[in-house]
């Protein structure tokens, strides 16, 4: 890791992903996300998918009626 610091907008534009997501992400809002998008902003930061993703099986449960 370089230490260096990226605003969510430059790390869309340096993994080449829509900025949205990356705020979405950051934000705690993303429902969905395409592997691929996942797999290039794991590539730029460095980091492993649950780093940036936490399964929260709560929120299934509740869209599911259960």
């Amino acid at each position: 890791t370089t230490g260096r610091r990226l605003s969510p907008r430059r790390l869309a534009q340096v993994a080449g992903v829509p900025k949205d997501l990356v705020y979405r992400l950051d934000a705690g809002l993303a429902r969905y996300i395409d592997l691929y998008a996942l797999a290039r902003l794991c590539q730029v930061l460095g980091c492993r998918v649950d780093e940036i993703l936490v399964w929260d099986g709560e929120s299934t449960s509740k869209r599911e009626g259960n």
